[in-house]
């Protein structure tokens, strides 16, 4: 296998690594978007249940036009089913597949996530593979080991994938997860781990980004409040000066004042005026 090919498995296993420590943690309820046809995404646009307008159950041959509450399930050997088929078919134990033959139990059966089964199927091999083979680099004496393990690490994952000696792979998993159980729970924590403290991270981002807005919010209303009492003060000079010979100026400029200002802010003026006592209303 090329540096390159390494290099891009590196990036793949740590992408997995990062959904199967989401998917460990606290998961919001699902919330259908656009009804039923498109999917089911969580509260963070992520696809939990791929949902296709043309969905028909292989088994019962029922079509989604006909039961627009059917849900299909995905099997361990990669088959949709109904949940009546499967609970009809599995539901008092294992069962031979009525598509491949393969036995199979009902609770093995998931939700499908993505549109095409073949990336559905290549996806939770990988993540399965990424689950054991969690080794750091800091956890080899060089880069050249740590390429090594990856690339042995690719070697089973793409058998398993196409199918190819799956036995012989088995048999390898096996023998690494019982060499290696304490690194690979102690790698799992860690993991976990950096899990929390990158959500604490977003929180605290999070809290900032809203005093921030909270804090703009305070300062243009103590803008709106002062530009209020700029208001009230030109206001009352109108009314202290109109008598003398600069009070035709004083006139143009509220009006000026007047007819440039938003209502909002008039409205926010008109708060702070309170009115005189009728014996000391001067009459104009």
């Amino acid at each position: 296998m090329s540096r390159s090919s390494t290099m891009r498995f590196s990036t793949a296993s740590s992408r997995i690594n990062s959904s199967l420590l989401n998917s460990r943690a606290a998961v919001a309820p699902a919330v259908p978007l656009g009804g039923f046809y498109g999917g089911v995404r969580d509260p963070s646009r992520k696809i939990t249940e791929y949902i296709d307008a043309n969905d028909k159950c292989p088994v019962c041959h029922t079509e989604r036009w006909d039961n627009k509450k059917m849900r299909l399930l995905v099997s361990s050997c990669y088959h949709k089913m109904c949940e009546s088929c499967i609970e009809r078919k599995f539901g008092q134990g294992p069962a031979p597949c009525p598509i491949c033959g393969t036995q199979i139990r009902k609770n093995t059966f998931t939700t499908q996530t993505f549109e095409d089964l073949t990336v559905e199927r290549e996806v939770a091999i990988r993540r399965r593979i990424a689950k054991e083979f969690n080794k750091r680099q800091e956890n080899f004496p060089d880069l050249k080991s740590y390429n090594d393990y990856l690339e042995e690490v690719e070697d089973i994952a793409s058998n398993l994938i196409n199918g190819i000696d799956v036995e012989k792979m088995e048999a390898r998993i096996a023998a690494y997860k019982a060499e290696n159980a304490a690194l690979i729970e102690l790698n799992i924590q860690r993991e976990e781990r950096d899990l929390m403290n990158a959500q604490e991270e977003e929180e605290r981002q999070r809290q900032e980004r809203e005093e921030r807005a909270n804090e703009i919010r305070r300062e243009e209303e103590l803008e709106r409040a002062e530009r209020a009492k700029e208001g009230l003060k030109i206001l009352e000079g109108l009314a202290r000066g109109i008598n003398d010979p600069k009070g035709y100026a004083n006139w143009v400029s509220v009006s000026t004042f007047i007819l440039t200002t938003p209502f909002c802010t008039a409205v926010a003026i008109s708060s702070f005026v309170e009115p005189e006592p009728p014996w000391k209303t001067r009459k104009l």
